[in-house]
């Protein structure tokens, strides 16, 4: 019996195998007819689900702190808008294939997927740059102070805010360059995952210190990589939040819009598009809760 409002999987340690989902309705007036399938398959663990903007709107509804991802005058800010988001989650790639499976015979009714991404965690949790990913993520209590939603409807209470961004890697430039250029980019050596002290402003690490915004922006990230057929790889970020203006200052930084200086992670990386997303809490027996959804 879970005793928990929010979906266990936001909280879970990163999987050993992932694949993401973005989904369109073919009609939102099947809305009613999806829903207690999605409410029956949806555990928040094995699955995790967003909801995206198009489909709220359409549905007529506004989640507390619930945003489009920002409209910024920026190459790397480019966007997108799809009604569902669904993170498989397994230690076994082949239980992601049965995740899969079972998912997209249940909903091939109602539902077409647009964007599929595959993804897997390298190594203790690298990424495919080599670099430690999340060194600097809350944990315990602090965790869930930011990045799940607290409020007085318990329809709503125990979601999360949730930004989605899959990111591009050139990996064959970027392990050409000297080592000590690779380290500058991240601002973390290689051997020992330390921050030093002189790498230069546009370091990824001082360009994102959570603690260095203006309230702090504490986000408990999920990030993980990605691979596809063509032999193009990345890193699906993934952040978690209680206030969508944590990433909205961060990524503003990041594209230089504060001081002209852009984060070292673009000079080998871009993304291809970010979207948010609403995570509905869970029910008391562990299902997705989507009573804020219905008529």
């Amino acid at each position: 019996m879970m005793t928990t409002p929010f979906q266990p999987g936001i909280l879970e340690e990163i999987p050993a195998a992932g694949c993401f989902l973005f989904a369109d309705l073919f009609d939102v007036q099947q809305w009613d007819k999806l829903r207690p399938v999605l409410e029956q398959l949806i555990d928040g663990h094995g699955i995790v689900l967003g909801v995206g903007s198009k489909l709220l709107k359409a549905l007529g509804k506004a989640p507390e702190g619930m945003q489009e991802f920002p409209a910024l005058q920026h190459p790397a800010a480019k966007r997108r808008d799809y009604d569902l988001w669904f993170w498989l989650r397994a230690e076994d790639p082949g239980a992601i294939h049965h995740l899969l499976r079972m998912l997209l015979n249940a909903t091939e009714e109602f539902i077409t997927v647009k964007v599929q991404y595959q993804a897997f965690r390298y190594q203790e949790g690298r990424d495919l740059s080599g670099y430690v990913d999340g060194t600097e993520n809350p944990t315990g209590a602090k965790a869930e102070a930011a990045a799940f939603v607290k409020s007085s409807d318990q329809a709503q209470n125990g979601a999360s805010l949730v930004t989605v961004q899959p990111w591009v890697h050139e990996l064959d430039y970027f392990k050409s360059l000297p080592q000590n250029e690779q380290d500058d980019a991240i601002g973390r050596r290689l051997a020992d995952n330390e921050e030093f002290e002189d790498s230069p402003a546009s370091a990824h690490v001082k360009r994102t210190a959570q603690e260095s915004f203006d309230p702090e922006s504490f986000m408990l990230r999920r990030s993980m990589p990605w691979t596809d057929h063509r032999n193009e790889a990345g890193l699906v970020f993934i952040s978690f939040v209680d206030d969508f203006a944590k990433f909205n200052r961060m990524f503003e930084r990041m594209l230089g819009l504060e001081d002209g200086i852009e984060d070292g992670l673009f000079s080998f990386s871009m993304p291809l598009f970010g979207i948010n997303f609403w995570c509905p809490p869970v029910t008391e027996n562990g299902r997705i809760n989507l009573q804020f959804l219905r008529d």
